[in-house]
């Protein structure tokens, strides 16, 4: 029903056959239930959000890469949280300006061809959450005068309302998370809220993924060290048990991994030399260094002089 002053108002209307003065009459009773109805879109709203929270920690258990992450970040919210289109865009520092790079939801094809300047007068919401490190909410497009060129392309595309959320990854590497209601004022304070925490669970994950592809670097890399060495390689733990090899190691024994995994170095050597080993290991733990020559029980059986530091 729309009021007086032009605004809409959600109404209840009861209707009822009443007979009166010999006559039959149609009885209303209006009720105005604006309230009511906006508490149970907000109620809606939230337990959406709630949703799609739940479903991005779900994703952050599932994918170890950036861009599959941001995929689907996008579908869940469109899907699960009930917006029309989001997208994550990049920061490009040399060009200064930030770029959609996945997307999910009516978009007409714009975003592809979105490209937004991180420096002007007219800032809109998207270069403004990097400006100033924190959401930006825009209540009604229509109304935001830094998105005037785009108020009929949004419009046609039934968004009305859009919110914005900072996700800054390891190294300074800056994203963002943009959603679009169909609605006019669809954020309010306690949804802007869970979508700010779900962004910052985002660059939790960015972190958790960041530190795991580093250690499968260095993994990498102690393990081409390791292989480069022409002789024998290991590494012991202060009882003497092999922790780390090469395969030169296991070709000169002729043991598998399992088998090299935790057995003691002196277990190689015969009983005298075994212990000389085990002297040597305790100088190297209290002294630095120390090295011993003696005999290494190989594949075949027999006894070959290695030197050992």
């Amino acid at each position: 029903h729309r009021r007086a002053d032009g605004g809409l108002q959600d109404a209840s209307l009861r209707l009822s056959r009443v007979e009166f003065g010999g006559r039959t009459l149609v009885c209303g009773v209006w009720r105005d239930i604006t309230s009511e109805r906006s508490r149970e879109l907000r109620i809606q709203r939230l337990n959406r959000s709630y949703a799609l929270l739940s479903g991005i920690n779900e994703a952050v258990v599932r994918l170890r890469e950036p861009q599959a992450l941001f995929g689907e970040l996008c579908r869940i919210a469109v899907e699960v949280g009930g917006f029309r289109l989001a997208w994550v865009g990049s920061l490009d520092a040399a060009a200064s300006q930030i770029a959609p790079v996945t997307w999910w939801g009516q978009h007409d094809g714009f975003l592809a061809r979105l490209r937004l300047p991180t420096s002007g007068d007219h800032a809109g919401p998207v270069p403004m959450a990097y400006l100033r490190q924190q959401p930006q909410v825009v209540p009604d497009v229509a109304h935001e005068p830094t998105l005037q060129h785009w108020h009929e392309a949004l419009s046609a595309m039934g968004l009305h309302s859009l919110a914005v959320f900072p996700i800054v990854a390891p190294g300074g590497r800056w994203h963002c998370l943009a959603v679009y209601s169909g609605a006019t004022d669809h954020f309010d304070d306690e949804q802007v809220a869970l979508l700010a925490r779900l962004a910052r669970d985002i660059e939790f994950a960015l972190q958790f993924i960041a530190a795991e592809q580093a250690r499968d670097e260095a993994q990498r890399f102690r393990e081409q060290l390791i292989e480069s060495v022409a002789g024998l390689f290991y590494a012991l733990d202060r009882q003497g048990r092999l922790l780390l090899w090469n395969r030169r190691f296991e070709e000169v024994t002729g043991r598998s991994v399992m088998e090299l995994a935790g057995t003691r170095v002196a277990d190689f050597f015969d009983d005298e030399d075994g212990r000389h080993a085990d002297a040597a290991l305790r100088r190297v733990l209290e002294e630095g260094e120390a090295q011993i020559e003696a005999p290494l029980r190989v594949a075949d059986g027999s006894n070959r002089p290695h030197l050992f530091v």
